[in-house]
């Protein structure tokens, strides 16, 4: 296309987009004033000021034109910036106060700063719709960065190949199966790297981002990390249901999971092949990229359903419960928790108006968080009033 044909085009295209300014609503409502739940923080506002400063980087990006719809009455992104950034100080001077005073004295002045000046919302979840139990309580799971050691060739014990996106859509539509019993990539030089199991790159997949610890054959080792990069568009499916169908396995964890699948290679097709879907990766050089390319923050970011929640940036607050580690290290009992998170993800598994997916990080406890965590609990939403 010409230069000049080029520019009118952006141009009108630029207009346009102007001109129809997008609407994202969210199911919401406001909380009545004797619902309001007590803020606390069960990390002290660790990372809370890094999570804002990253989803206010990429706000200050987006069409100031576009509104999101929360509680019924819509807000400009300028006002879920400006909540954020009010936010953000509200939070640092707790967290310098906790240096200095009682919890408790600076608990209360966050609590009295966030009533005066924001208002709460939670999910409004049709009657047909409330899948968890309790009317007005949401359904919370976890996930993870895995780290996994690779090689940069393929080797007899590292033959599972993590793939970037081939730039053909047809053949980006392969399946599970074609992909990895077939062949049908070999020879197109998409390996980023090899994995040990093809169990490892399965949760690699699941988990949408991690890293490769790439070992080299001089023994020196170089830390990749890996962004999700798009998918085959293919049904998902948990592993663990058609090998507790088939009597493979009797309890569904994940080490039960990863015993039988490394002591079994004859069934490898039969278990894998029930999940057609596929992810596909890149190489970047910070922490896996959630909604809208923003860098997720352990412990901070939450992924919601996009299909509710395509506005991503909205102040998050979570009470409920999450796994602890007793003194031999097994994650076993549970201890109550709140905290503040950012709504920066989404992922194919992360259905309804009140459901959310806690990014814990990189790390075994991490995993363990992620493996472990499937609770009830409450959600919260803020913008300044």
């Amino acid at each position: 296309m010409p230069y000049k044909i080029l520019l009118i085009a952006v141009t009108v295209f630029a207009t346009a987009n102007l001109l129809h300014a997008k609407n994202f609503s969210t199911p919401t409502e406001i909380v009545p004033a004797a619902e309001i739940p007590s803020f606390e923080d069960n990390m002290d506002f660790e990372n809370m000021s890094t999570a804002i400063n990253r989803q206010l980087k990429v706000l200050r990006r987006q069409s100031a034109s576009n509104t999101i719809t929360v509680g019924g009455k819509a807000y400009g992104i300028s006002h879920l910036i400006s909540s954020l950034e009010r936010f953000n100080v509200l939070t640092e001077s707790a967290k310098k106060c906790l240096e200095g005073s009682s919890r408790s004295d600076c608990m209360e002045k966050l609590n009295e700063d966030i009533i005066s000046e924001f208002n709460i919302f939670r999910p409004k979840i049709p009657a047909a719709h409330e899948r968890f139990g309790k009317s007005k309580s949401a359904r919370f799971t976890a996930y993870y960065s895995p780290e996994l050691e690779s090689r940069p060739f393929e080797r007899p014990d590292f033959k599972y190949p993590i793939y970037a996106k081939p730039s053909d859509s047809a053949l980006a539509r392969s399946t599970r199966d074609q992909i990895d019993f077939q062949g049908k990539f070999a020879g197109l030089g998409l390996e980023l790297g090899y994995v040990e199991n093809l169990f490892d790159q399965y949760i690699l997949h699941v988990q949408g981002g991690g890293a490769l610890k790439m070992v080299y054959e001089d023994g020196s080792s170089k830390r990749f990390y890996l962004s999700y990069d798009g998918s085959n568009k293919r049904k998902f499916s948990f592993l663990f249901k058609h090998m507790l169908k088939q009597g493979y396995i009797k309890n569904a964890s994940s080490s039960i999971q990863r015993k039988y699948i490394g002591e079994h290679p004859e069934h490898h097709r039969d278990i894998f092949s029930v999940c057609p879907s596929y992810i596909y990766f890149k190489f970047t050089t910070h922490e896996p990229l959630g909604v809208d390319g923003i860098i997720l923050t352990e412990g901070r970011s939450i992924a919601q359903d996009i299909g509710l929640y395509r506005q991503k940036g909205l102040i998050s607050f979570v009470n409920g419960q999450l796994p602890s580690k007793d003194a031999s290290g097994k994650f076993s009992s549970k201890q109550l928790f709140e905290r503040f998170f950012i709504d920066q993800d989404t992922g194919g598994a992360i259905k309804g108006e009140a459901r959310a997916d806690l990014y814990m990080g990189f790390g075994k406890d991490a995993e363990g968080f992620a493996f472990n965590t499937h609770d009830f609990g409450n959600i919260f939403y803020l913008l300044l009033k």
